[in-house]
């Protein structure tokens, strides 16, 4: 994966860290919600939020619901 920062604009990287954006940002769904509807890409996010963390220091202490509850 990418950095998320737009390599790839218009794949499905680029949704993965959209959606990794949004959830960071304090916006979008319960990430449970996600996971239970595609492990799979759920999965996917998890990673991109890890990439994300570590490339964006305003997300390092950004708590996302239901992921970092577990």
């Amino acid at each position: 994966m990418n950095s998320g920062l737009g390599e790839r604009m218009g794949t499905h990287e680029d949704l993965v860290y959209a959606i990794a954006h949004t959830l960071l940002g304090g916006e979008g769904c319960d990430y449970r919600k996600i996971k239970a509807a595609s492990p799979e890409f759920g999965e996917e996010l998890v990673e991109a939020i890890r990439v994300l963390r570590e490339n964006v220091p305003e997300y390092r202490d950004v708590k996302v619901p239901g992921l970092d509850e577990e």
